[in-house]
């Protein structure tokens, strides 16, 4: 009888001594060259233009100050350096 495949095991080994080395992809690119597209986390306008006004159940909640920070400033210069 045929050993199935879940009995068979694989073995790596681990105890060779020696390191990995591991490369770096990386891209000599000018920062100006990088286009950053900003969005919103959530479109209010949009949803609002599909027949459903969210807000006033935001403020109800108390999610007016979650919803600014989503919507907060975009660091377009830290997020190009990363």
């Amino acid at each position: 009888m045929a050993e199935s495949s879940s009995n068979q095991v694989n073995t790596m080994e681990v105890d060779s001594g020696e390191s990995l080395l591991i490369k770096p992809r990386t891209m000599v690119m000018d920062k100006t060259d990088l286009k950053l597209l900003i969005e919103s986390a959530m479109d209010f306008e949009s949803i609002k233009r599909n027949g459903v006004d969210v807000l006033p159940f935001i403020g109800t909640q108390g999610f007016d100050g979650y919803i600014k920070m989503l919507h907060g400033p975009t660091y377009i210069d830290l997020i190009k350096d990363f």
